[in-house]
């Protein structure tokens, strides 16, 4: 549960040199971006909590995490598609 709360606190689609990403491409979507992020890092939480963690259930809070983000996919490059 700890490292789920350090990802949450973490900052997000910030340069990261050592996976070639060099940070969103639009800073106005950076906290919109983050918050989802967050959201599907609590979805995984909640599946971890729950009295049967199964692969099904992950992949179905994947699914969940990646639709929050289609409202906003012609807005972002490649590379921040790659990083959601």
């Amino acid at each position: 549960m700890d490292k789920f709360e350090a990802f949450i606190q973490k900052e997000k689609f910030v340069e990261e040199t050592s996976m070639f990403y060099p940070g969103i491409s639009d800073l106005t979507l950076r906290a919109g971006f983050s918050i989802k992020i967050n959201q599907a890092a609590e979805d995984f939480r909640s599946v971890a909590l729950s009295p049967n963690p199964t692969r099904p259930a992950y992949l179905e809070k994947i699914k969940i995490g990646l639709q929050r983000f289609e409202s906003t996919e012609v807005m972002y490059d490649t590379e921040d598609r790659e990083r959601v």
